[in-house]
């Protein structure tokens, strides 16, 4: 196993941009506050102001070459003494002040490569000794999605109860699932079903969990009707809504959403954000995937003229989120519900659309296997991709849809 496998980069990622996002005064630092800082000593920049000012003089920062380990002009900061003694480490007196987007790569190096997964505490300790800004629920976070860790009892008991945290392992309900989510619509303009054109596309962060529903158009007003009754009365509104059409489109989305569902007082009203980067590559994956299940499922049934995907939607959501994930090695079902699935057809639920349909499977008392069908059979459907833009008045950016010709 790489060891890029042990911990999901994205779900990690995620969870720290949640929790310490720019802009917000504290321990922590991401990067470009770090650079500005070591611009302020090295000249560049002018001298901080207010609170930042302060923080910045009070705390000591200053600039350290180490000629041994070939750097220069490092930002750290002057150990604290210890029963009046410094205990020094691979930069000596000094710690190295550690941004939040380098969490991940020395969180993953001191865990998996020196420690060889030795929990939340024996991490904290060496990191303690060269760095300085590595928060203790960051740590805790990262040892709790740890892969071997997850499948040892002792150590999240060493990992999680002693330190009065919630376990939270990757096949359970936890409190990330359907904090953060992605709203997307896939064009079915070309193949409508009755007077449903667009498919509605939920994707939850944590779990890659997908919901899926039609719609009758591409405006906000039809993407919060479709929120307020397929996924809202299951789940309930997320903390962070993110759009891959954009911060505004997600606000409307919002807006209206929660004024159609009415859940009271109580009722958490969603953060609108743009899609994330790493979102956008597992929306086009299960996309793909969505298409292919279509093609598959239209050509077991046989349709003739318009498919009645919308009556399909059920089924195929089922089976996409039976998929194994290859970033973490299992089904979003799996994760959510955290037990295997049950079969209630005769193809498994997890096997690949080219499967289900070219495995022939053998008839009933006949052990006769299936005939495949040509390509060139009457009646078979074939869902082909194409670049479109988004209608008049609506903030789209250029993507990829779905568009199903029947041959006759």
């Amino acid at each position: 196993m790489e060891t890029d496998n042990y911990v999901n980069k994205s779900d990690f990622m995620a969870f720290c941009d949640e929790h310490y996002p720019p802009g917000v005064l504290s321990k922590t630092m991401r990067t470009e506050r770090r650079d500005r800082i070591a611009g302020w000593l090295q000249g560049i920049y002018p001298p901080p102001r207010g609170n930042w000012r302060y923080r910045v003089i009070n705390r000591g920062y200053n600039l350290v070459d180490f000629p041994d380990l070939g750097l220069k002009e490092v930002l750290c900061l002057k150990a604290a003494e210890k029963n009046g003694q410094i205990e020094k480490g691979m930069y000596g007196e000094w710690r190295k002040v550690v941004s939040v987007e380098e969490y991940y790569d020395i969180l993953l190096n001191t865990h998996v490569r020196v420690l060889n997964h030795g929990g939340y505490r024996a991490l904290m300790k060496a990191l303690e000794k060269d760095f300085t800004g590595i928060t203790r629920a960051a740590i805790i976070k990262f040892v709790s999605m740890c892969s071997v860790c997850c499948k040892n009892p002792r150590q999240q008991s060493r990992s999680h109860h002693s330190a009065g945290q919630k376990i939270v392992q990757l096949g359970s309900i936890t409190r990330e699932f359907n904090r953060r989510c992605q709203i997307d619509m896939i064009d079915m303009t070309q193949c409508p079903d009755g007077l449903s054109t667009y498919i509605g596309l939920y994707t939850d962060h944590w779990t890659k969990f997908v919901t899926l529903f039609p719609m009758v158009g591409c405006t906000a007003e039809h993407m919060a009707y479709g929120l307020a009754a397929s996924v809202y009365p299951y789940y309930g509104p997320p903390h962070f809504l993110h759009s891959g059409d954009g911060k505004e489109f997600a606000a409307r989305v919002v807006a209206l959403s929660i004024e159609k569902w009415k859940g009271g007082e109580r009722t958490v009203v969603p953060r609108a954000k743009e899609a994330l980067m790493y979102m956008r590559e597992t929306v086009a994956r299960t996309k793909e995937l969505l298409i292919q299940l279509l093609n598959a499922r239209a050509a077991r049934e046989k349709v003739e003229g318009s498919l009645p995907w919308g009556t399909w939607l059920n089924r195929i959501m089922y089976d996409i989120n039976n998929q194994q994930s290859g970033s973490t090695a299992q089904s979003p079902y799996k994760r959510v519900f955290d037990r295997a699935v049950v079969s209630t057809s005769g193809e498994s639920s997890s096997s690949t659309p080219e499967q289900s349909t070219s495995s022939g499977g053998s008839t009933a008392g006949s052990g006769a296997k299936r005939k495949r069908r040509s390509s060139s059979d009457d009646n078979s459907a074939v869902i082909t991709t194409y670049k479109t833009p988004g209608p008049t008045g609506v903030p789209r950016r250029p993507n990829t849809f779905v568009a199903i010709d029947n041959k006759r």
